[in-house]
């Protein structure tokens, strides 16, 4: 009697893990339909890129041995919707889970006027020809493991490209992909005393 009720425990876990991810599918999809359509727009906010980096690790249900983070010294907040940009993370740390091996590197560096947010694996890299195709909505790749629907890396780029950013991939030396996501920096955030005086 144990053993039955301990597989539909398991059974219903797994159910709830599905639907949870089939629902956030779903919002991610009308979240880039409503983006096309010009309906969403996003609601920026000043955000810590450190921040912006764990809470999206936290809400991919990785943790610290899973990614190490890398968050240069004395960056600037930077001006974006944490949600868009969190989910776009999301996306990449999700891609880079099912091609990779752990752990996931993940940094945040200033470059001029730009934020550089890079996820990078270890696993085997693109095939080539691939950088701009792994963009598009429903691609799947010679080298991708069984689930999904070939929507996360389309709807990330649609994401970062609303915050007037960009997103490219390169393979790493010695294996793996770097997705590099370059966000303006814009001006620095100033408190309303500051603004007047």
């Amino acid at each position: 009697m144990s053993g039955a009720l301990q597989q539909q425990q398991s059974d219903r876990a797994e159910l709830q893990q599905a639907v949870r991810r089939l629902t956030r599918t779903v919002d991610h999809l009308l979240d880039a339909t409503r983006l096309e359509s010009g309906l969403l727009q996003p609601v920026r906010e000043w955000c810590e890129p450190a921040d912006l980096l764990r809470e999206a690790v936290a809400a991919a249900g990785l943790n610290d041995s899973d990614v190490r983070i890398n968050v240069a010294k004395n960056l600037p907040t930077i001006f974006v919707d944490s949600r868009l940009i969190q989910q776009a993370l999301g996306a990449l740390l999700s891609n880079a889970v099912g091609h990779g091996n752990l752990p996931i590197d993940l940094s945040a560096a200033r470059d001029d006027s730009m934020l550089v947010i890079s996820v990078a694996d270890h696993g085997p890299g693109l095939a080539p020809g691939e950088e701009h195709k792994v963009f598009e909505k429903f691609y799947r790749g010679p080298r991708t493991r069984p689930g999904g629907l070939g929507l996360g890396l389309s709807i990330a780029r649609q994401l970062i490209e609303a915050h007037s950013g960009e997103i490219v991939v390169r393979n790493r030396e010695g294996g793996g992909a770097r997705f590099s996501i370059r966000l303006p920096l814009g001006e620095p955030m100033r408190l309303p005393s500051e603004a007047t005086a």
